[in-house]
């Protein structure tokens, strides 16, 4: 049977305060644009991206449509009157938080490990960069335990959304399986459609 496995909330947490987290992310996105990051320019920069992730929040609930990092960052250095072109440094500065200041869960390490001893595992996560994804799975030594990871911005939607978990089954080989996650909708209703 195969299981199906939630990233964020599930298996990973934040480890610092969430504006903490969004500020780290604007500071390494204004140097990756050569801009030198002020604390005043970093608040401004927080400001604004929080208000860019809120319209990219309407098109992921309401659309159910990914907004893929590229989009957002590109929107953001819009808003900062930069030169909205997003480049590797870009992306890397994006995924930095994600890397480094997430923690994996109590007990996930083990949960994973006894899950893939007896059924194919598959990562299904909502994110918007999947390479961020599969480098957490990588340091915290959890990816060799997955068959598969299937993200929404290499699918095109997100959870809740059925496709997202048939993409699973279907890099899986499998026709069924359970769920494992944090959220109702997301995870548990979204995987019984």
């Amino acid at each position: 049977m195969a299981v199906l496995v939630d990233m964020w909330g599930t298996l990973i947490e934040e480890a610092v305060p969430h504006l903490e987290y969004h500020r780290a992310r604007v500071e390494r996105l204004l140097e990756a644009s050569g801009v030198t990051p002020t604390p005043s320019l970093v608040e401004e920069g927080v400001s604004k991206f929080l208000e860019v992730r809120r319209r990219a929040l309407r098109v992921r609930v309401f659309g159910l449509r990914e907004v893929p990092a590229e989009e957002e960052i590109g929107a953001f250095l819009s808003e900062m009157g930069l030169e909205p072109e997003v480049t590797e440094a870009h992306l890397e500065a994006y995924s930095w938080p994600y890397l480094n200041m997430t923690r994996l869960r109590e007990g996930a390490a083990e949960a994973v490990r006894e899950l893939s001893s007896e059924h194919g595992l598959a990562l299904v996560s909502n994110g918007s960069l999947g390479e961020m994804v599969e480098g957490v799975l990588e340091r915290a030594g959890l990816s060799r335990y997955f068959d598969a990871v299937v993200t929404s911005d290499r699918v095109g939607v997100r959870k809740p959304h059925p496709a997202i978990f048939w993409r699973a089954l279907e890099e899986l080989g499998e026709d069924s399986g359970v769920m494992v996650g944090d959220e109702l909708l997301d995870d548990v209703i979204g995987a019984l459609s």
